[in-house]
């Protein structure tokens, strides 16, 4: 047995060997995140009340969107720092990371002036659909979260290092660290106070910008020394490349953050901040899939720059065969899960929020939907061919908000709806996608196709 475990990480591609050590650890990693995640459902619902909890995920979905606000810079230095270590050029990838690093601190520092300037002028109890006596708590709440949002906005390049290093387990033990840092503070504020959504939020929020503050000045100083960060290799020739994938990055992740991340928003608005909280549970019980897939597809984004770059094809033709396999196993787990979903809701929050058998449907559909989506993103984002998913995702954005209204709303679909409408924008993606992917690795794109 110890020798067949040896042999599955010691054999195969140099590529591929750094992959299954980079799964498998994050695995572990995210098994124990999925835990903190699961645990900080109940002990923050029995601590809040449902409507508050409800703000509370409408709240940290929403700064989400503050994500595009780095105008694709993250992602396109993703691609170029890849490129730059798959050729050992070291200086370069500093000159990457540098320049990056000065361009997102100025714009965090833009948006929090003008943050502060409007802020007095918000009306937070309109915007979470709450009442007039949470204004205050609600005010400082946001100020506070969106601070230390802009904190975590700047430090968070050293994931990315690791992630164009190919060594994204890192990344997934870092957020283990933030995870486990807010249980123990929330756990403790539970036992301490009485029903502070400004003190939730805060020790939530905390750990995301202070793990990766010390995880940047611990590796800079060691592991990723030739790479650290320093005044005198900040290249402003290098935005025109950082920019020229970034923009369709820049665009292609608003779009994603409104398909992805306005769901909660709608709901607080059009059906209230109660029913928020049934659907970010149905949401967080799915997305176990989408976390598990998602950690043995994260090498893939540097390997697949890697890999083109180098003509590798019958690397990437094997290895997406293989995802594309374990995508339908995935079908069968979702099946499964969907079926036992109102058992696994009574032992995991009770009997006090009751979720429609429907909305798991449909939220396992989506969950199908959108891993075998991914597949095909990394793919097109890893080797810098962005401009036709764009376009797609430009539409499906443009679409999506309105056409959860009208289901949810005016079809009387309720939150269900919300999540229809996710599908029905996303299934032109789901079929171009996969295209585009069979085009460029038979060396037959042309066109759109290869832009």
């Amino acid at each position: 047995m110890a020798n067949r475990i040896f042999k599955f990480f010691s054999t195969g591609h140099e590529r591929s060997i750094l992959i299954k050590k980079n799964v498998v650890a994050s695995l572990v990693f995210q098994a124990f995140n999925v835990i903190i995640q699961f645990a900080l459902v109940p002990l923050t619902l029995d601590y809040l009340n449902p409507t508050k909890y409800g703000i509370w995920i409408t709240l940290s979905s929403v700064i989400l969107w503050l994500t595009f606000f780095d105008l694709g810079l993250s992602n396109g230095l993703k691609n170029k720092l890849s490129e730059a270590l798959a050729m050992k050029d070291y200086a370069l990838g500093k000159s990457y990371i540098s320049t990056t690093y000065f361009f997102l601190i100025i714009i965090a520092l833009v948006l929090f002036v003008v943050f502060a300037a409007f802020q007095a002028f918000i009306n937070y109890p309109a915007i979470f659909n709450s009442t007039m006596e949470m204004a205050d708590e609600l005010s400082k709440l946001v100020f506070w979260v969106f601070t230390f949002f802009l904190l975590k906005f700047v430090f968070n390049i050293i994931s990315i290092v690791f992630t164009s290093d190919q060594k994204p387990a890192y990344v997934n033990y870092f957020s283990f660290l933030a995870n486990l840092t807010a249980l123990i503070a929330v756990f403790i504020i539970t036992k301490t106070t009485e029903d502070s959504l400004f003190l939730v939020g805060l020790w939530i929020t905390i750990p995301t910008f202070v793990i990766p503050l010390l995880a940047s000045i611990y590796y800079f100083r060691t592991k990723y020394r030739l790479l650290s960060p320093s005044l005198s290799s900040i290249d402003f020739k290098k935005i025109k490349p950082l920019f020229g994938l970034g923009l369709y990055f820049f665009i292609a992740q608003m779009m994603t953050l409104i398909i992805y991340s306005s769901d909660n928003m709608i709901i607080l608005q059009v059906l209230g901040p109660e029913q928020v909280t049934p659907y970010n549970i149905a949401f967080k019980y799915f997305s176990i899939v989408t976390m598990l897939f998602g950690i043995a597809l994260a090498p893939l984004w540097a390997a697949f720059t890697n890999a083109y770059a180098k003509e590798d094809y019958d690397w990437i033709r094997n290895t997406v065969k293989k995802f594309v396999q374990i995508w339908l196993a995935v079908i069968v787990g979702v099946v499964l899960m969907i079926s036992c979903s109102d058992f696994v809701y009574r032992i995991w929050i009770g009997d006090s929020i009751p979720i429609p058998f429907v909305l798991s449907v449909f939220m396992g559909l989506f969950v199908i939907q959108n891993t075998w989506i991914i597949i095909f993103t990394y793919f097109t984002n890893g080797v810098g061919r962005m401009k036709l998913v764009t376009i797609i995702l430009c539409f499906a954005g443009l679409l999506n908000i309105p056409l959860s209204i009208y289901l949810a709303k005016y079809m009387n679909m309720g939150a269900t709806g919300v999540i229809i409408a996710t599908i029905l924008c996303l299934l032109p993606q789901s079929i171009i996608m996969p295209i585009q992917y069979h085009k460029l690795v038979n060396q037959k794109a042309t066109g759109i196709w290869d832009r």
